[in-house]
C-alpha cells in the first residue's frame, strides 16, 4: 500500500466508487454549498485530496483564486501534481496546518450512526452495496474493518 487509504493510489479512483455509496453526490453537494456561500473567487483547501477529484470538479464549476491540494501520501500528491499543472495550484503534505483563519471547513462522512443498532444496520447495508459493485468478500471485510478507526 503506497498511502493510508484502503487502496493503492493507482486504483483509488476506480475502487472508491465501488466502496462508498453516493460518492459522486458528495462532490455535487459540496460544490452547491460553496456556490451558495461564495460569490467571488475562492481559495480552496482540499484536505485528504487523494488523486484530486474534488479539484477536478471545482476547476470545472467554481471560480478559483487558488486550489490547495493536501494529502499525507507522497503518491497521492504526485498524482495530483501530474493532473493539475496550473499557476493557481499548491500542493502540501501538512494538511492540518493549512486552513487559514476564518476558513470554512467542510467535512463529510458516509455515516455516523448514534446507536450500535444503527451501526450494525448500516455496516450490513454498506457490505451489500460493495458486493453489488463486484468487490470480493476479502476486500469488503478489510474495508469495513477500517470503520471508526483513525488512519
Amino acid at each position: 500500500m503506497d498511502n493510508k487509504s484502503a487502496f493503492d493510489s493507482g486504483e483509488y479512483d476506480r475502487k472508491i466508487k465501488q466502496t462508498l455509496p453516493y460518492y459522486d453526490v458528495f462532490y455535487k453537494e459540496v460544490i452547491e454549498l460553496v456556490k451558495t456561500l461564495h460569490h467571488s473567487p475562492v481559495t480552496w483547501l482540499d484536505i485528504g485530496c487523494g488523486t484530486g477529484k474534488m479539484g477536478s470538479i471545482a476547476f470545472e464549476t467554481i471560480e478559483l483564486e487558488k486550489f490547495v491540494f493536501c494529502d499525507a501520501s507522497d503518491e497521492m500528491i504526485r498524482i495530483a501534481k501530474e493532473r493539475f499543472s496550473r499557476p493557481n495550484v499548491e500542493l502540501l503534505k501538512k494538511c492540518y496546518e493549512a486552513l487559514k483563519e476564518n476558513g470554512l471547513f467542510i467535512s463529510f462522512e458516509n455515516f455516523a450512526p448514534l446507536t450500535d443498532a444503527g451501526k450494525s444496520i448500516y455496516l450490513e447495508k454498506w457490505k451489500r452495496y460493495q458486493m453489488k459493485q463486484g468487490k470480493s468478500p476479502d476486500e469488503i471485510r478489510k474495508h469495513i474493518d477500517r470503520y471508526g478507526k483513525s488512519i
